[in-house]
C-alpha cells in the first residue's frame, strides 16, 4: 500500500526525526516523495520513479533478461477492480515469460535432481530456514552416490540456479543461511508484515492498520513463536530481520536504549 507506507514513514519522521541523522531523514523523505508520486492513468497505477527505473533496466539488460515493458503496481491494502486487472496482466506476462524460458533454455540435469530432493526430502526433514552446511549434508545423504557434491563452488552454483528458479533462497552474507521454503516464508513472514488488514482469506497476525508499515521486533518475535506452535519454525526475529534487510524489504530504524525493541 503506497498510501499506508507513505503515512507510516511520515509518522516516523514526525515522532523520531530528532534521533536520526540528516542522511537518514533525507532517505525517508525521498521514499515518501517516491510513494506519493504514484497516480492512476488510463486504469493503471503509474509512478515516474519506477518508469525511469524500467527504462534504465531495458537499456542495460534487455539483451540478457526478459523485462516487462512497464512496471506492475498493485495496491495491497485497499485493492479495487484496477488492481485485480493489474494482477491478471502480471500473471499473463509471467506465464508468457516462463513459457519462453522453458521452451528456449536448457536446465542442467543436476539442478532438476537437486530441486526434486529439496521438494521431496529436505523440506520434510529440515526447518524452513537452515544453514548451507546443513543443506549440503542432507543433500549428500539423500543423493547417495547419484550426485557428486565434492566441489563447493559447483554446489553453490547449483543452489544459486535453484534460487533464480524460486526453489529456495541463499544468503551467504547472513551466516550462509538458506531458506528452504520461500513460499512459506513469503506467506507467513513477508506477507504478515506487508498486509496489515485481515480479510476473508487472510488473518493479519503481526501488524494492524494503526501500525501501518512500522513494526517492533517484539511483534515479529511473538508471531514466530506462534508459528513454531503450528509446526513451522522460522527461527528467531533477529535472523528474520537480517533476511528481510538483505532482501531490501525493510529499513531498520534508529533506536535509543529505551526503544531498542523498535
Amino acid at each position: 500500500s503506497h498510501r499506508g507506507a507513505a503515512a507510516s514513514i511520515d509518522r516516523v519522521l514526525r515522532e523520531k526525526s530528532h534521533r536520526m541523522t540528516s542522511e537518514e531523514q533525507d532517505g525517508l523523505i525521498t521514499r515518501i516523495k517516491q510513494l506519493e508520486s504514484i497516480t492512476a492513468v488510463h486504469g493503471r497505477r503509474v509512478a515516474a520513479a519506477l518508469q525511469d527505473a524500467t527504462r534504465r533496466f531495458h537499456t542495460e539488460f534487455s539483451a540478457a533478461l526478459a523485462i516487462a515493458p512497464e512496471p506492475f503496481l498493485v495496491e495491497s491494502v485497499d485493492p479495487d477492480a484496477m488492481d485485480a486487472a493489474e494482477l491478471t496482466r502480471l500473471q499473463q506476462w509471467l506465464g508468457t515469460a516462463f513459457k519462453h524460458i522453458r521452451d528456449t533454455r536448457q536446465v542442467p540435469r543436476v539442478c532438476l535432481k537437486v530441486a526434486d530432493l529439496v521438494a521431496t526430502r529436505l523440506r520434510s526433514t529440515l526447518p524452513p530456514i537452515t544453514t548451507y552446511d546443513a543443506v549440503m549434508t542432507a543433500l549428500k545423504e539423500a543423493a547417495g552416490d547419484t550426485i557428486d557434491f565434492s566441489d563447493d563452488a559447483r554446489n553453490r552454483a547449483i543452489l544459486s540456479h535453484l534460487w533464480e528458479a524460486g526453489h529456495l533462497m541463499v544468503f551467504e552474507e547472513v551466516a550462509d543461511t538458506v531458506v528452504l521454503n520461500p513460499q512459506a516464508f513469503g506467506t507467513h513472514v513477508i506477507g504478515q508484515l506487508f498486509c496489515p488488514r485481515s480479510g476473508p482469506n487472510f488473518q493479519s497476525l503481526v501488524v494492524d492498520e494503526e501500525d501501518g508499515y512500522v513494526f517492533r521486533q517484539s511483534q515479529l518475535d511473538a508471531h514466530l513463536a506462534r508459528m513454531v506452535e503450528h509446526g513451522c519454525d522460522f527461527g528467531d526475529a533477529q535472523q528474520a530481520l537480517q533476511l528481510l534487510t538483505a532482501l531490501e524489504l525493510i529499513i531498520p530504524l534508529p533506536s535509543t536504549p529505551d526503544t531498542v525493541d523498535d
